[in-house]
């Protein structure tokens, strides 16, 4: 396994995560883990939805929407996981992620949901998708 930084855009604030990020390519097939705690009390700043680059270039997806990878959304302060999380792929080089809440909508996430992001919060998904 190799270490990587993406870089985090849209809805996160990229200097207000530590990022311990790590992946395996094995022939055209990428796995990864994306682990993200949040380092400052106001870690989401953007409109946009969040994401995160990718660690190595995807083909192009058969569909929009396409899920890539799941995890979970931790609430540090209540110690508590939240609602799951998918990683959704966005283009050759981008994912974003959503919740699902109890209807199992995916819903963005949002500075206040699904509970307020502050410090310690955190972001865990692990997934696999096809290398360009």
């Amino acid at each position: 396994w190799q270490s990587w930084t993406p870089t985090l855009s849209g809805l996160f604030t990229d200097a207000d995560w530590t990022k311990t990020c790590k992946y395996i390519q094995i022939g055209k097939t990428v796995h990864f883990r994306l682990v993200l705690v949040a380092t400052d009390a106001t870690p989401m700043g953007g409109a946009a939805s969040p994401i995160f680059t990718l660690p190595v270039t995807s083909v192009a997806t058969p569909h929009a929407f396409f899920p890539i990878g799941s995890g979970l959304l931790y609430d540090a302060s209540g110690t508590t996981f939240k609602d799951p999380a998918v990683a959704i792929w966005t283009s050759t080089t981008t994912s974003t992620i959503r919740r699902y809440d109890a209807n199992n909508d995916g819903n963005t996430l949002s500075s206040t949901a699904p509970f307020t992001w502050t410090t310690s919060d955190g972001v865990f998904i692990n997934g696999t998708y096809e290398a360009a």
